[in-house]
């Protein structure tokens, strides 16, 4: 099996995940440290999305009972990611931005995309 290229991790580098359970869901590159980056989140996937919505669409309405009572949103937690991860696998990573690029519009270009794919 041919071994897959991912670039190299640098700070401030925007990766999207592959994975079918966390699709949508992009880090922030802030350190890398050993084996492992230190990623900020910068968007939740697309179930937790749902589960916060369906969540917001019942207190709206006035109901104390939640559809998902735990879900709650990760973006702007920190943790760690092995490095051997970052790369474009099923449950890999995908470079979305690089560090020269991510910018407001970059984030906003890249949280369009990712509707746009479901």
């Amino acid at each position: 099996m041919p071994k897959i290229e991912a670039p190299a991790v640098k700070v401030g580098q925007v990766w999207a995940c592959n994975s079918i359970r966390e699709q949508g869901r992009s880090v922030e590159v802030i350190a890398t440290r050993d084996d492992y980056a230190v990623v900020k989140t910068l968007t939740d996937s697309d179930s937790v999305r749902r589960d916060l919505d369906a969540n917001e669409q019942c207190r709206r309405a006035g109901s104390e009972a939640l559809p998902v009572p735990n879900a709650y949103s990760r973006v702007g937690q920190v943790g760690r990611i092995r490095l051997n991860r970052l790369r474009p696998t099923m449950n890999g990573y995908r470079l979305a931005a690089d560090a020269a690029v991510v910018t407001d519009d970059a984030l906003a270009d890249l949280i369009a995309s990712q509707g746009e794919e479901t």
